[in-house]
């Protein structure tokens, strides 16, 4: 069920219609002024159609691997895209002091992932 979720969410926010999504990463976000722990699931999508669109949420825009605009970016996509990127599987920890200074951080690659059942 969470698999639809994620594609209903993609289509509202960018336009586009995934056939399939893998989730391939999960990613802890703990800020120092907040005892909130964020867990964030990265997934990806070879498999899609439709036209992209800007939202609220996001203003989509393709790049070439090259090109990815790191600097432009959260600080933390540069440490993990590249998992992504290489389709493996991968667990981060960032701390963050504000927006802008990552305080610490840790990134594992795995065999697999643990499954969604746990998320309501």
């Amino acid at each position: 069920m969470l698999h639809n979720i994620n594609i209903t969410e993609l289509k509202e926010e960018c336009g586009l219609s995934a056939q399939e999504l893998r989730k391939i990463g999960i990613l802890e976000f703990e800020f120092e002024e907040n005892e909130v722990l964020l867990e964030v699931h990265v997934f990806e999508t070879y498999k899609y159609y439709g036209e992209i669109i800007e939202s609220e949420e996001m203003r989509p825009k393709w790049y070439n691997l090259k090109d990815i605009p790191f600097k432009e970016m959260w600080p933390d996509d540069e440490y993990w895209f590249p998992y992504m990127l290489r389709g493996q599987f991968f667990k981060g920890y960032f701390l963050y002091r504000g927006q802008d200074l990552i305080l610490k951080y840790n990134i594992e690659t795995m065999e697999e992932l643990p499954s969604l059942d746990h998320i309501s």
